[in-house]
């Protein structure tokens, strides 16, 4: 398999995974996402994806209420459960229920053991918060997503769709109050060509693919999807495969031919330092306040040693 992927330390954590996750928000049909992918061509996607080498399945309780997990649990007990990370999240409302929603300790609790029900299986790997709850103080949510690790359900926390404040302060709190440091972020990938998702939290831009539909933008990914026989998605999965801050990158397939595609990024080629550098000129974003005067007051203030 080590000619089909890539495979890397998830965060700051001695668990690898495959550089490319498979989302599985396309596994099972729903009001939201019509026209998604029923169990016989989930299956498939995923076998298939297990052969390329892929071993990191994200989901989450919502995803088509509760029938992605379902899908991926009919699969996930004819498999070896040890050979795969399974990741999912806890925070929206599955029940319609007045306490079915949030982090609280309560809801929390709960939809741990519905999760683990529709995933066939008595653990997950990584356990994220699918968005901050403002109605619930962080120290609770944070004790009882530890207690979950120390109880055997989940070996691993993480964040998404968090502002860059609000994972400062799990950090910090985690660390403060002696619990299991989080792992990893994870935010949602602006697609080139798509102008829908072009807003992204200002704090995590650094790291984070941004791409524009303009065409000196597209044009940018011209070179090196033909220099390497790419296509443009292709690039613009292994540009950001090639930062350094990036364990993983999560792509979605209703069919095959669309995940033979997206698997084509994982390994095997890349792209040039120079071609690197233009895609990352053309990503930038023109600041907003604070972040333009924080950067231009300070422009001079840059040491070269962190240290003196």
């Amino acid at each position: 398999m080590a000619d089909k992927t890539e495979y890397r330390f998830l965060g700051g954590s001695g668990l690898k995974v495959s550089s490319i996750c498979l989302g599985t928000m396309t596994f099972g049909d729903w009001a939201l996402l019509p026209g998604q992918c029923d169990e016989a061509a989930s299956h498939a996607i995923l076998d298939r994806y297990v052969e390329l080498g892929g071993n990191f399945i994200d989901t989450a309780d919502v995803y088509a209420e509760g029938r992605s997990e379902e899908i991926i649990g009919s699969w996930l007990e004819k498999q070896q459960r040890d050979k795969f990370v399974v990741a999912t999240k806890v925070r929206s409302n599955t029940r319609k229920d007045i306490n079915r929603q949030g982090l609280s300790r309560h809801h929390i609790m709960q939809s741990i053991d519905d999760s683990l029900r529709r995933l066939h299986t008595d653990y997950v790997d990584l356990y994220q918060i699918h968005m901050w709850d403002e109605a619930v103080p962080i120290e609770e949510t944070l004790l009882a997503l530890n207690d979950l690790v120390r109880a055997g359900k989940v070996r691993y926390l993480g964040a998404s769709n968090v502002t860059g404040w609000q994972l400062q302060k799990i950090v910090d709190l985690s660390k403060s109050m002696g619990l299991n440091k989080w792992i990893s972020l994870q935010v949602r990938h602006i697609w080139f060509y798509n102008e829908q998702f072009q807003d992204i939290f200002a704090e995590h831009r650094p790291y984070l693919a941004l791409h524009k539909s303009t065409v000196k933008k597209k044009s940018a990914y011209n070179e090196p999807a033909e220099t390497n026989g790419k296509t443009l998605a292709q690039v613009a999965i292994r540009w950001l495969l090639q930062k350094d801050v990036v364990s993983s990158v999560i792509i979605g397939a209703k069919t095959l031919q669309q995940l033979e595609d997206n698997m084509g990024a994982a390994t095997g080629w890349e792209i040039a330092e120079e071609q690197m550098a233009e895609l990352d000129t053309v990503s930038q974003m023109e600041p907003t306040y604070p972040y333009r005067m924080i950067t231009s007051r300070n422009r001079d203030r840059v040491r070269k040693n962190l240290c003196q």
